[in-house]
């Protein structure tokens, strides 16, 4: 904190990352440039394809769970940081490559590679306790310039392998969707089994629907919701991912880490006990990029001032009461960070709190179009293209096959 100033530690050049590193250079009055860490040597995150899985060329786990046909599921007019939009060339809805292309512009724009340590990885990060730092605390980060070391989505790539094998996912998220449909234009049946209500959009040939798996037998057979039985080639789980910081050390923190859970988090962003600690991309069911916008800069707004945090005994109790209004509502625990319709009103509360400007009303109404366009028209939705007209309205331009 000399000269008044807070260095910022970001772990991590993906999307957030990259948004966070942005938005603390421009406040140089507040913050020195930030150090971003990154393990690999390009920046993108998760958009950054790799084709092998498990392990890359140099023995570091592959983290990224893009598979070779990506496209994008939400309009990249609603997708995009809102202070920096993709190209007007590009489709509503694109392939992966092109995203990491917007995000290594997105770098370049705001000069924010000369701030990449690359090929660093982050062993631990712990908590000191000394009068010089923000709020009497700063954190100490070991890295180091080596990273050591069924099927899940997360080592999908491409649907070639697969073909002649009848293949079962378990969930009908994005990615199960997406997958599922890649598979059947070269092998079936494939089998998309899930909980939640029949899918209303026509699907393509060979891809069935099924009750939600309950259990392994030891025959490796596998017993579905109605008591059925199937023996399928390829078993895949598409359901999600748990959170994992071994760099942190939890007790130290208070940290507390469940399925898709993190307490205790004030805004599911900043820790109760300590607050110049924060955790972004938490939130399921959102649209990353200008999510990370808001989080950014009302993270941004505690530590340099703008904004000051009630009390950590308020705080705690804040994030108590809003789990429990959602386990009333019948939530499950394990989707307490689900924000969906609810994250614009979140965005929203951040921005007044932080004291930013809140993202354009179009946001939502759009992102609310496109998911029941993808709900009712899986086959063709990822054809239409949308135009902005103002801060409120837009249109759609419908091209099906």
């Amino acid at each position: 904190m000399r000269s008044g100033k807070l260095h910022v530690a970001v772990i991590g050049a993906g999307a957030a990352g990259l948004c966070a590193a942005r938005h603390i250079l421009a406040r140089g009055g507040s913050f020195y440039p930030p150090t971003v860490f990154e393990q690999s040597e390009r920046v993108g995150g998760t958009w950054v394809y790799e084709e092998r899985v498990g392990k890359d060329q140099r023995g570091r786990t592959v983290h990224s769970s893009m598979y070779r046909d990506l496209r994008t599921n939400i309009p990249k007019e609603v997708m995009a940081f809102p202070d920096f939009p993709f190209e007007k060339r590009l489709p509503s809805f694109m392939h992966h490559s092109e995203v990491r292309r917007y995000l290594e512009q997105y770098c370049q724009h705001y000069r924010l590679r000369e701030h990449i340590q690359f090929g660093t990885s982050v062993e631990s990060v712990k908590l000191v306790v000394t009068k010089k730092g923000w709020r009497g605390l700063e954190w100490d980060v070991t890295t180091s310039d080596m990273i050591g070391t069924l099927m899940h989505s997360h080592d999908y790539r491409c649907p070639e392998p697969f073909a002649g094998q009848s293949v079962l996912l378990l969930g009908a998220g994005l990615s199960g969707l997406d997958i599922a449909q890649e598979l059947s234009a070269v092998t079936r049946p494939v089998t998309l089994s899930h909980s939640q209500p029949p899918l209303r959009s026509p699907l393509p040939r060979g891809m069935l629907e099924a009750p939600g798996v309950q259990c392994v037998l030891g025959d490796g057979a596998l017993e579905l919701g109605d008591g059925s039985l199937v023996r399928p080639d390829v078993f895949i789980l598409c359901t999600g991912y748990n959170f994992t910081f071994p760099f942190l050390e939890p007790g130290e923190l208070r940290l507390q880490l469940g399925s898709h859970t993190v307490s205790p988090l004030y805004k599911h962003l900043l820790h109760t006990a300590f607050p110049s600690l924060s955790i972004m991309g938490l939130c399921r069911d959102t649209v990353p990029f200008p999510h990370f916008h808001c989080q950014t800069q009302f993270a941004l707004s505690v530590l340099d001032g703008s904004f000051t945090l009630p009390s950590r005994e308020e705080m705690d109790q804040e994030v108590d009461t809003e789990t429990r209004r959602l386990l009333d509502s019948s939530v499950p625990l394990r989707h307490v960070l689900r924000l969906d319709a609810e994250q614009w009103d979140y965005n929203n509360q951040l921005a007044a709190l932080g004291n930013f400007p809140a993202l354009p009303p179009y946001w939502r109404s759009l992102y609310q179009a496109n998911k029941e366009f993808r709900a009712t028209d899986l086959l063709n939705y990822k054809r239409y293209n949308y135009q902005v007209l103002s801060d409120t309205d837009w249109s759609v331009e419908r091209h099906p096959q």
